[in-house]
């Protein structure tokens, strides 16, 4: 028979995220338990304490509560022993070592954030700077700490996101068949680089396109195609050669489906061999003889219409406005 959920009751009296994030960190120490996470944010009485406390009462729960006043503090204390009920304060013996240490009062106000230092700034930097540089748009892979090589749904925007939350400007350059890497990539220091792995990420987009580019009809599998996205990047081409143009009525001239920005707009035709193209035949004249089978189409509708069809409709129309007054009372 499994064992019955816990559940952990964050009491606080601001937003709750401080004890969350301890939550998470017990719940990682027990995988084969069940969890359920409560909340009770914005608590700033003890009557809200009293709730908190009913809603736990002969329940299996754990409450973990950051509380920065001293009276609400001890309120929660005392109505967890009342009801039994496993509790741990957070924030009461840290505040009071370093008052201790520190030799300063506290300033006991719910909520405060921290303050902007120069690490916070660093930070909101950072997590521009992959914003900006995310797939390589703009020329900034000199002023990287870090730069991310790949094939395409490897996560590399996830990962500079977080390099930017932990401070390191990270930027991201994607590997895409028939598309050359910035010449900037090459002339940055390297340092230690990691080569591709073998198995590829879950993809993050349909590639409902992949493989019209080079020939082969329908959906290509996308682990297939980030299998030879991985070949083509061990390869090291720095310039690929240019992907035949499709010759699909409904796709577009560079439509590889990779989802490169900005396609031209005009489609060529197919390129079979090197330097030659596929002559395009003048559109033929069309004989009189189709000029009159249409013109005596046209005649016949239009009689059929509105000397046939039409006199009929204005009759009945007519027969049942007559049937409609006769049935008027008098």
């Amino acid at each position: 028979m499994p064992n019955p959920p816990v559940e952990l009751h964050v009491v606080s009296d601001a937003t709750g995220e401080t004890a969350a994030r301890l939550v998470q960190a017990l719940e990682a120490q027990f995988p084969e338990q069940d969890f359920v996470e409560i909340r009770h944010p914005r608590v700033e009485s003890q009557d809200d304490l009293q709730l908190a406390v009913n809603r736990m009462r002969g329940r299996p729960a754990v409450v973990v509560y950051t509380l920065v006043q001293p009276q609400l503090r001890e309120a929660m204390r005392t109505l967890c022993r009342r009801a039994r009920l496993h509790y741990c304060d957070l924030l009461g013996q840290p505040i009071d070592a370093v008052a201790r240490v520190s030799g300063q009062a506290a300033t006991m106000t719910p909520g405060s954030r921290p303050p902007l230092n120069s690490a916070y700034f660093k930070r909101m930097e950072a997590i521009e700077f992959a914003v900006r540089y995310d797939d390589g748009v703009a020329h900034g892979l000199h002023d990287a700490d870090v730069v991310l090589v790949g094939v395409s749904r490897t996560s590399k925007t996830p990962l500079s996101i977080y390099l930017g939350y932990l401070g390191h400007k990270a930027a991201n350059v994607p590997v895409v068949k028939g598309i050359a890497p910035p010449a900037e990539l090459f002339e940055i220091d390297q340092g230690q680089g990691r080569r591709p792995d073998d198995r590829p990420g879950p993809p993050r987009r349909d590639p409902t396109r992949a493989g019209a580019g080079d020939g082969r009809a329908g959906p290509q599998p996308p682990v297939r195609r980030a299998r030879r996205d991985l070949r083509g990047a061990r390869a090291g081409e720095e310039a690929p050669p240019p992907p035949p143009l499709p010759g699909h009525r409904h796709l577009r001239a560079v439509d590889r489906g990779d989802g490169t920005p900005h396609p031209p707009r005009r489609r060529g035709a197919r390129r079979r061999d090197e330097g030659t193209r596929r002559a395009v035949s003048p559109k033929p004249r069309i004989p009189l003889w189709r000029w009159g089978v249409w013109w005596l189409a046209l005649l016949i509708g239009d009689f059929l219409f509105y000397v046939l069809l039409t006199p009929v409709w204005i009759g009945l129309r007519m027969l049942a406005w007559v049937a409609e007054f006769r049935a008027r009372p008098r």
